[in-house]
């Protein structure tokens, strides 16, 4: 294992996804999405998002930490 990796799953998004997701959650609303007039994403909106759009389920705690590394990145 490469020092620093994480031992846990491999992600479930691909780069290509992430890079879609970060840029849609820079640019759009969840309503331009699709999802009644909210103007925040959440975290169970944004799994609900991933879910519909690339057909894999992830928890709120997954998202948060691949939105973490998303900006650290």
């Amino acid at each position: 294992m490469e020092r620093g990796a994480s031992p846990g799953q491999p992600p479930k998004l691909t780069e290509e996804q992430r890079h879609q997701l970060a840029a849609m959650l820079e640019q759009q609303q969840p309503a331009d999405v699709g999802f009644e007039a909210r103007y925040t994403w959440t975290l169970p909106l944004v799994a609900e998002w991933i879910k519909r759009e690339f057909g894999v389920t992830m928890s709120v705690r997954g998202i948060s930490a691949m939105r973490d590394q998303l900006r650290n990145g």
